[in-house]
């Protein structure tokens, strides 16, 4: 298994991407997102930059874990990054929209350009935490607004959705997919999630304002992404 993403000497995620032959060790030593063995840039003419373990190449460690993990450590600190450089980070949400004119006399609706509403986080949340504890629960990242006053849970989605009884804890959560390494990119440049999955967003649109609404947006992401919102604050 080649992976695209690790862990550098400070904690951060890593992407291949990034790195020259010049800058291979400058962030290291580079740790597995999963296992947390010692990890080593190939950056070789062949085959695709990656990075493996450098000390046992016949390790196979879990693909659900590692995007789980990266994907966790993406949120918080391009999150992170925003607030300190203070830069928007965007929750955006596409969802149609529908002409109900004529519905009664034509017998029909006309599903129109989708629109796609944009949501600064950075606006009442300042810090992030990863697998912190709030209401009995333990969020993947814990977005809070410097005073503590307001939370925000995202969830991420590998192959197991979030709990039921956390999201009818009356908790504001958003729930994302991933299921690729494209994800975890995505993931670094804001926050998609798909209107139609949408749940008890109110609170975003009265809490965070909406920074711009646009038709035809294009998407943060290629990948697809779901989420579930608690009860309105």
């Amino acid at each position: 298994m080649q992976y695209r993403f690790t862990l550098s000497a400070a904690g951060r995620l890593v992407d291949i991407s990034d790195l020259t032959r010049e800058t291979r060790h400058d962030l290291g030593p580079y740790h597995c997102l999963d296992c947390g063995d010692e990890m080593e840039p190939a950056l070789g003419n062949t085959n695709a930059h990656h990075f493996r373990h450098k000390h046992s190449r016949d390790v196979e460690c879990s693909r659900e874990t590692y995007l789980h993990e990266a994907a966790k450590h993406a949120v918080a600190e391009a999150f992170g990054d925003a607030v300190a450089a203070g830069n928007p980070f965007l929750m955006s949400r596409e969802r149609p929209k529908v002409c109900r004119r004529h519905e009664v006399e034509f017998i029909r609706k006309c599903t129109l350009t989708p629109m796609r509403e944009d949501f600064d986080l950075t606006r009442h949340l300042a810090v992030a935490h990863v697998e912190k504890g709030i209401g009995g629960f333990v969020a993947d990242v814990l977005l809070e607004s410097s005073d503590g006053s307001t939370q925000l849970l995202v969830e991420i989605e590998v192959t197991h959705s979030c709990e039921p009884q956390k999201i009818a804890s009356g908790l504001k959560i958003i729930e994302t997919k991933v299921e690729s390494e494209e994800d975890i990119a995505g993931l670094r440049r804001g926050l998609l999630v798909d209107g139609l999955k949408t749940r008890g967003t109110i609170w975003c649109r009265s809490l965070l304002g909406k920074r711009r609404h646009a038709k035809g947006a294009r998407p943060i992401s290629r990948s697809s992404w779901s989420t579930r919102a608690g009860r309105s604050a």
